[in-house]
């Protein structure tokens, strides 16, 4: 299966860009043709003051990871969007709410319907009620996935 994840992975830093890249790793291990779309710029430095990447990676770094996202450039979400439309399955890392407008712009350039699954409550009901233009699956415990869409799930 061709999988395109989109989320930070290194260098940033922190448990999603880990999560991330654990994710890439065990899934080309299991036999599938995976790639990380990541970010060049995940968003302003004024939102998040200090150091924002690290020099060391905090695991091994996936071979196949695009820096291709900029939270400055609205025009290549969409485009990225578009070039996502081979893959089988297009995961997000939704880790923040300022992820969520580059997301959206992503999966309409997807041009598909949605199967989402769990998240935070308010990224669930997003997600959910988005599922008419997207293309992407979101992983999360099930009693996540019960809270993040009142018990509806769409597969």
């Amino acid at each position: 299966m061709k999988i395109a994840l989109v989320g930070p992975a290194h260098p940033y830093k922190g448990g999603g860009a880990r999560h991330t890249t654990e994710l890439a790793h065990r899934l080309a291990a299991a036999g599938h043709d995976v790639i990380i779309e990541s970010w060049r710029a995940q968003y302003p430095s004024r939102l998040y003051p200090g150091q924002q990447t690290v020099d060391v990676p905090e695991g091994e770094p996936y071979p196949r990871t695009h820096r291709r996202l900029a939270w400055y450039r609205p025009d290549g979400w969409l485009a990225e969007g578009r070039r996502l439309r081979p893959a089988d399955l297009v995961v997000f890392a939704y880790l923040t709410p300022l992820q969520a407008p580059p997301y959206l712009a992503i999966m309409a350039g997807l041009r598909r319907p949605a199967r989402t699954a769990g998240g935070s409550a308010a990224a669930g009901r997003a997600a959910v009620s988005s599922c008419r233009i997207t293309g992407a699956a979101q992983r999360h415990s099930s009693s996540r996935l019960r809270l993040a869409t009142g018990g509806f799930t769409s597969t």
